[in-house]
């Protein structure tokens, strides 16, 4: 048997949308909260323009990568933010697109899970989390 400790449990909605955790970005002195979308499968953190542009980011000042996806791609920008989920607290690269109609934000390895220890107990609707080494 294993057994795994975490600090944080939350109950997500069971929509087919997928795991959506409360987070509040920061950049600045600002603070912006949002729902965003736990993605194992995304490359990097991703959050709506409008989001970056509430913070007062300039967008396209970030580091610019493209993004490319099964049959699109997408050009982002990478701003160095703070992260809170769950109370959990977290610096990292998070990128915000060059296209404003990109409305959905992601949590991604690169970022976030590479710094959580992540559980999920689907049937149930819950996640856990910690900071990775704690």
């Amino acid at each position: 048997m294993h057994r795994l400790e975490f600090e944080a449990r939350h109950r997500y909605d069971n929509k087919p949308s997928g795991i959506t955790v409360p987070v509040d970005l920061g950049y600045g002195g600002k603070r912006v909260r949002l729902d965003a979308k736990v993605d194992t499968g995304a490359e990097y953190c991703l959050f709506a323009r409008g989001y970056g542009e509430i913070l007062g980011i300039d967008i396209e000042k970030g580091e610019r990568l493209e993004l490319r996806t099964v049959n699109s791609s997408l050009v982002v920008y990478g701003h160095e933010v703070s992260l809170s989920v769950l109370g959990l607290d977290f610096q990292l690269i998070a990128y915000f697109p060059e296209d404003a109609t990109i409305r959905r934000s992601l949590l991604g390895r690169r970022g976030w899970l590479l710094q959580i220890r992540f559980g999920v107990v689907d049937y149930e609707q819950l996640i856990y989390l910690s900071p990775y080494g704690s």
